[in-house]
């Protein structure tokens, strides 16, 4: 039973997406934040939205049930003037008290090697563990992105981003069980595409998969092992979205290109990917006439507000009931962590690498009501 989405964040500003009675109010969720500066969303999960400051060069982690503002000073080794960094929060199975940052960066040492790093944090006890790293390719462009996360079993994903070109590189893994990263290949058919077209996504019959976007085409990929344990990317489903949503090409497309400005005529009039709800497995996609979310096993789909094609959402999924207390909603939040922490047991990995230290530099969890 996934928990529902309830609606989306578009910077700080909530926007809710279901029908009443269990439609939030209009400005329930949105962050209203005491300080200004530059401020950036790593996404959502879990009933928290994460989010980097950085002017103050800390973590935000934001409950909005309980209207509390955690606030985690970005550990050592980790300077976003330098290299880029990305972010996730979670919470671990069955508590429903704490939460974990994992936060991630790429960096190049004296001897010009390349590599991923990794902290986590822990609410419990205050503190950044020790730090973790991979190697990666030197042909990887020295100014590397990340995408947002996704959550698929008990492993997070990112996307290496060429920030200089927009080019999707490749896909970093963090074990949460294990405590170890990996870089993984994209398919090779789709390498080097620009990220806008991409998403990290969880496949049919669960496993890592990807959501492509070919023009008006939605390709939807899976990385399969084989029994020798060799991993590769297969092409299963291609959705036609041109035949799936209501677009109206040939009455829209004259006077859409009028609007459309040199910058993004290019792509014009193709549909972006804004946002992804991983447990319910919705992508958020602009297209030039109407905004649309649509469920990639049903192929449901539904018409969101529009906005800017660069906008980008965050999908907020929680278990959530209008009239429901904190203490059923909690309740409903730790059975949900339960399950997948079943489905996690019951699934066999075959993996090796150095794990995690109880590590303390010191850092202090602030909390701000």
């Amino acid at each position: 039973h996934n928990p529902p989405l309830i609606g989306f964040f578009e910077g700080f500003r909530f926007q809710p997406t279901m029908d009443p009675p269990n439609r939030v109010p209009d400005g329930h969720f949105s962050v209203r934040i005491d300080t200004g500066g530059m401020f950036r969303n790593f996404g959502s999960r879990h009933g928290l939205l994460l989010t980097f400051h950085g002017t103050g060069n800390q973590l935000l982690v934001w409950d909005p049930f309980n209207v509390a503002q955690h606030r985690v000073a970005v550990p050592p080794g980790f300077d976003e003037k330098k290299h880029f960094i990305s972010g996730a929060v979670y919470r671990a199975a069955g508590d429903i008290q704490h939460f974990q940052v994992v936060l991630v960066s790429a960096e190049t040492d004296e001897l010009q090697h390349r590599q991923v790093i990794a902290r986590v944090y822990s609410s419990e006890t205050g503190a950044w563990g020790d730090r973790i790293s991979t190697p990666c390719s030197s042909k990887l462009p020295t100014n590397m992105g990340f995408s947002l996360s996704v959550l698929v079993g008990h492993s997070l994903y990112w996307l290496f981003v060429d920030i200089s070109t927009g080019r999707v590189d490749g896909i970093v893994e963090f074990d949460l069980e294990m405590q170890i990263l990996a870089v993984k290949p994209m398919p090779v058919d789709i390498a080097k595409e620009k990220q806008g077209k991409f998403q990290l996504m969880r496949a049919e019959g669960g496993g890592l998969g990807i959501l492509f976007l070919l023009k008006f085409s939605a390709q939807l990929w899976k990385m399969e092992t084989d029994s020798d344990g060799v991993a590769s990317w297969v092409l299963g489903r291609t959705v036609e979205l041109d035949k799936l949503l209501p677009l109206n090409l040939e009455e829209e497309e004259n006077s859409e290109e009028e609007e459309c400005s040199e910058e993004e005529d290019n792509e014009f009039p193709f549909p972006g990917i804004q946002g992804f709800a991983e447990y319910n497995n919705v992508v958020f996609l602009w297209t030039h006439i109407h905004n649309f979310t649509v469920q990639l096993e049903s192929l449901q789909f539904k018409k969101v507000s529009r906005t800017h094609m660069l906008a980008r959402y965050h999908p907020f999924e929680s278990a959530y009931a209008a009239d429901a207390s904190q203490d059923e909603i909690r309740y409903v939040w730790k059975l949900r962590q339960l399950h997948e922490r079943k489905n996690s047991m019951n699934q066999v990995r075959c993996r090796i690498g150095t794990g995690i230290g109880g590590g303390h530099d010191g850092t202090k969890l602030l909390h701000n009501t």
